[in-house]
């Protein structure tokens, strides 16, 4: 399990690793099955993740499923979250 973990760590941190190359492709596709009259439902929610980190996370409400989008990580105790 280790292993994988820095593997996954490794992909991350790389620098050919980023939200448009990965992320992208898979956000615009699913944005273009909405119709301009459609309503689309944006949620964000600030949750504790592991040990004293926090996490902002942006999604889309479909159906009964929230699909993530952008989040943002920092270490830091629960509470107020400043993201500059």
């Amino acid at each position: 399990m280790e292993s994988k973990v820095k593997k996954v760590k490794r992909f991350l941190k790389s620098k050919y690793t980023d939200y448009q190359s990965f992320f992208m492709p898979f956000i615009a596709s699913f944005l273009a099955g909405f119709s301009t009259t459609s309503r689309l439902f944006i949620s964000i929610d600030g949750s504790v993740v592991g040990k004293d980190c926090m996490a902002l996370v942006v999604s889309i409400v479909y159906g009964k499923r929230a699909i993530p989008i952008a989040w943002v990580v920092r270490q830091q105790k629960k509470g107020h979250m400043s993201v500059t």
